[in-house]
């Protein structure tokens, strides 16, 4: 559950710091959750967020505006 926290922050963009998150999450330190971080999901925290932020990333050209488009 501590982790999942950790994801959703992560997903949704938040600034903060992965330490702040960790201890947020009731982590007793970094080291810890970085190891169970690892266990849960295969990456580490800075990975998944860069993971995360690439994933959420639209592609040159595909950016959407609030004009319509002439037919």
């Amino acid at each position: 559950m501590r982790v999942a926290a950790v994801q959703e922050r992560l997903a949704s963009g938040d600034p903060a710091s992965l330490l702040t998150m960790a201890l947020d999450a009731g982590f007793a330190s970094k080291a810890s959750f970085n190891r169970i971080f690892r266990e849960h999901t295969g990456l580490s925290p800075s990975a998944w967020r860069t993971a995360q932020q690439t994933k959420n990333r639209t592609p040159p050209g595909l950016e959407t505006t609030d004009e319509e488009v002439p037919a």
